[in-house]
């Protein structure tokens, strides 16, 4: 008698005992309990029948040295390497723990259900010569091959045949995928990391190589709300507006830096924007010196970056990065895309992403201040007396004692003028005064100096230079006129 006939054979006489449990219940509970215990046992008994198993690959794991999965538009060939797998075809990075299941997995491959034996036409189930097939070989020369057909009508398997074998047999389709060629689950889809909340360094090197580099490390009178400051591609260091950085990196951090998709079809890098020419770059370190660079390419669609960090629906803005864009490792053969939170740097416009302020300079590092407009000069300096919670601080507008609040107006409006666009860099500063100087004087404990020199540029802006360096921003004349109105007025009135 056949194992799987002995199987029906029980199982129905487990049905038999429970049926007749459920007539004679209520005329004994000693008796439904044996009759339970009888069909449990017979359940048990069946379950411990072997399976007419057909396992397919008749080499032990330990004497594999080569798998070859050859299907129609796909190939994947992996090779031992000692006591190592490896992938050699396609060329890419994989992570070994995944090689490692995927020979595994091949290793013990075999079907329990026979659907027809000494099959005459293969083609019935898709097992002819046309179908994929993943072969295996021993150390000593010795090969086992597979051919995967057609999907079984319910959907749950494959056909399957080996080769001198004449039966035609249905695979599980989790244990058919062992055997087919899907390289993506080999694919190593890891980057660098890096601490967003340590960033200290960002270049991004595209139409305008923009790099942000720690305030600290490169001049006392930087923005005071700034961590970073901009030093490319303006000669004049800029502030960050640290509001506009950090939606990036809320970005960033609510989709962290991967591998997103894999790109192997293509016909050059060119078309990608990923050739020397066209390719952008971008690098990102924390202060525990961790790092990241990505080569960038195109935008994969102009579909806009949707920050999942905030309400649906919203961008950027106009910071506008691409939803995703093609990129590769510096020196790596793969090609995949990226999330634009990690990329759109090098597309962002420099100016938009500085804090705006021609000097944002904190009040508890000055001494004085100066504003002086054609031939006028308006000024104000702080006294400190002690140290501690028993310093004893004195305001003066113009050799004056004032009071605080009258002070610190006047402070921010020389404080709040705000670049509003970029000069033509083919303009030539005039030699000639400027027509307005915004002067600071540092304390003692901050030292040195800074100004802001405003000369004319059209009918409508000053262009400045910061500190003699290279004017590269406008200020539109009607703010310095309007700082003017209420100095004049602030020292008309001042006590």
């Amino acid at each position: 008698m056949k194992k799987r006939t002995k199987q029906l054979i029980l199982a129905a006489a487990a049905v038999v005992l429970l049926s007749g449990v459920f007539l004679i219940s209520s005329a004994s509970e000693k008796k439904k309990a044996a009759a339970e215990a009888a069909a449990k046992e017979a359940e048990q008994a069946a379950a411990q029948e072997d399976f007419d198993y057909t396992a397919f690959i008749d080499i032990p794991s330990e004497e594999m040295v080569r798998i070859e999965m050859i299907f129609p538009g796909q190939e994947l060939v992996l090779e031992k390497d000692g006591e190592t797998w490896n992938l050699v075809r396609p060329r890419f990075d994989t992570v070994q723990a995944a090689v490692d299941a995927a020979v595994s997995g091949v290793s013990g491959v075999g079907s329990s259900t026979i659907v027809e034996e000494n099959v005459s036409d293969w083609s019935v189930y898709g097992l002819g010569p046309e179908a994929g097939h993943t072969t295996v070989t021993s150390s000593s020369g010795k090969k086992e091959t597979v051919v995967v057909g057609d999907r079984t009508p319910t959907g749950s398997g494959y056909y399957a045949r080996v080769e001198g074998n004449p039966n035609a047999y249905m695979m599980y389709t989790r244990s058919a995928e062992n055997l087919i060629p899907l390289a993506d689950r080999l694919r190593d889809r890891s980057l660098p990391q890096i601490d967003l909340q340590k960033l200290t360094y960002i270049k991004a090197e595209g139409d305008r190589t923009m790099e942000l580099v720690p305030t600290y490390e490169y001049e006392a009178f930087a923005s005071s709300f700034s961590s970073l400051l901009m030093i490319q591609p303006y000669e004049q260091p800029s502030g960050i507006s640290m509001d506009k950085l950090g939606r990036f990196v809320e970005a960033m951090n609510a989709d962290p830096l991967r591998k997103k998709n894999f790109v192997d079809e293509y016909s050059s890098l060119a078309d990608l924007g990923l050739d020397e020419g066209s390719a952008r770059k971008i690098t990102y370190r924390d202060q525990d010196n961790n790092s990241v660079s990505l080569i960038i390419g195109k935008a994969v669609t102009n579909e806009e970056y949707v920050n999942s960090s905030e309400q649906p629906g919203q961008y950027i803005g106009i910071l506008g990065p691409r939803r995703e864009y093609y990129a590769m490792l510096p020196g790596g053969r793969d090609v995949f895309t990226v999330s634009g939170a990690w990329a759109g740097l090098v597309e962002t416009d420099p100016f938009s992403l500085r804090d705006g302020f021609v000097r944002l300079v904190n009040i508890d590092d000055i001494a004085s201040f100066s504003f002086s407009f054609k031939g006028q000069i308006w000024g104000g300096n702080i006294v400190r007396e002690g140290e501690g919670e028993e310093q004893k601080i004195s305001y003066f507008l113009g050799g004056e004692p004032t009071e605080e609040d009258s002070f610190k107006d006047v402070y921010q409006d020389c404080l709040y003028i705000i670049y509003e666009g970029e000069a033509d860099p083919a303009f030539k500063l005039p030699k000639i005064a400027p027509e307005a100087t915004l002067s600071y004087v540092g304390t003692e404990s901050h030292g040195g100096s800074t100004r802001a020199d405003f000369y004319p540029y059209d009918n409508q802006y000053y262009i400045v230079s910061v500190d003699g360096m290279k004017a590269d921003f406008l200020v539109g004349r009607y703010q310095v006129e309007d700082v003017v109105k209420n100095l004049k007025t602030a020292f008309d009135t001042a006590p």
